[in-house]
């Protein structure tokens, strides 16, 4: 937990100011949409590495592939501050490129918690360490929309390296592999399966289907948002700290109820009032971009989040069992990640035809289409079997 509140410093303000601080550098919103799709956090790379990490992590364990993720990531946070020291947008590249392999670590961390504790605790752990994770990064968010301005984008780059390294001095300490014993980790030795992998998917094709489509609908929606918002609303380095604050305070919000109303109402109901929520929040910034709004949406848009993630945690640790859950989790990845890097180019597109409100329409719509899937594949409740 005391990773994920370090990651928490760094990647709430990432997450808001990387495209604006890119727009600065020079950088056209019509390369941050090809990066994105290719080698964004949540692009192609990035879900074919997931997979990859999520098979790893089943052979080798998992603190071998949480670990080299972690230090990924500090390279990638010392080459893209090194793009703003000597004003390069070369050095962008190879930092989307380790942003997208330290997402090897995704799956693995995944699997560590469910491997540790007991189903009926997921979702309640699951939403502790979401907390842990956002509500730090409401303090450094507002903070980085403060001075960001007269600090500059090396700054805070400089110290999401510095995070990110302390978060991984911590975990070449403290992390154990627990899921399996030496020999056993031994006997599963095998190489990468591309038609397992398919197998996988297609056991699963109806979760997979939702969470494919959610993935899609929602990076074309917000895969090229705050660098919409700078060049299309001309919103402030305030207005991005204001959006980096309430955010991580609707996370938080969302997260007190989340765990229990998990079990209360169920999985399928609980996603689709994320889905509602978020689809209000796309068509709010689509269609009234007014600065007086952002707490509104900010603060939807973290509620929406904090009520799927550990749903969707939940539901991964029920359906996947525990022999094979790092692979599973992984293939996950891969298949969400693989849809959701065609998002920027959708997103792209719908920006280069109607302008500024035509990715998040887009998005919203995609939304609504999601809960159709919702209501037809998400069971409305999950057994209390450990597997």
């Amino acid at each position: 937990m005391v990773y994920n509140s370090l990651q928490g410093l760094y990647l709430g303000y990432i997450q808001v100011f990387w495209q604006p601080f890119l727009v600065t550098l020079g950088v056209s919103i019509a390369l941050i949409g090809i990066l994105e799709a290719s080698a964004g956090a949540y692009g192609i790379l990035s879900s074919i590495v997931q997979s990859f990490g999520g098979i790893l992590s089943d052979r080798v364990g998992r603190r071998k592939v949480v670990i080299s993720a972690s230090a990924l990531l500090v390279a990638c946070w010392s080459v893209a501050s090194v793009a703003f020291v000597v004003h390069e947008q070369f050095f962008v590249i190879p930092a989307y490129v380790l942003w997208s392999l330290g997402a090897m670590g995704i799956p693995a961390l995944d699997a560590v918690l469910a491997d540790s504790v007991r189903s009926n605790d997921r979702p309640r752990i699951y939403a502790l360490i979401l907390v842990a994770n956002t509500l730090p990064s409401s303090l450094t968010g507002y903070l980085a929309g403060q001075y960001s301005q007269s600090l500059g984008a090396t700054t805070f780059l400089l110290l999401a390296a510095l995070f990110e390294g302390l978060g991984l001095a911590i975990l070449a300490v403290r992390l154990r592999d627990a899921h399996r014993n030496p020999s056993d980790i031994e006997s599963h030795r095998t190489k990468f399966d591309l038609r397992q992998t398919i197998l996988n998917v297609r056991s699963h094709w109806k979760y997979f289907s939702v969470i494919s489509l959610d993935s899609l609908t929602w990076a074309v929606g917000s895969s090229l948002l705050y660098a919409l918002l700078q060049e299309g609303a001309a919103f402030t380095k305030q207005d991005f700290g204001l959006i980096a604050l309430t955010l991580p305070l609707g996370v938080v919000f969302g997260t007190i109820p989340g765990g229990w109303l998990a079990w209360k109402i169920g999985p399928r109901r609980l996603l689709i009032i994320s889905e509602f929520l978020g689809a209000g929040m796309m068509f709010g910034w689509a269609l009234y971009p007014a600065s007086v709004l952002i707490p509104l949406y900010g603060f939807a848009w973290g509620v929406a989040i904090s009520t799927w993630i550990p749903v969707q945690f939940q539901l991964s640790s029920h359906l996947f069992p525990q022999r094979n859950r790092g692979e599973l989790m992984g293939n996950l990845g891969m298949a969400r990640g693989l849809i959701r890097g065609i998002g920027p180019i959708i997103a792209l597109s719908l920006f280069l035809i109607f302008g500024y409100p035509g990715p998040m329409i887009g998005g919203g719509i995609g939304i609504l289409l999601t809960i159709v899937l919702i209501a037809k594949y998400i069971p409305s409740r999950v057994t209390l079997v450990e597997r």
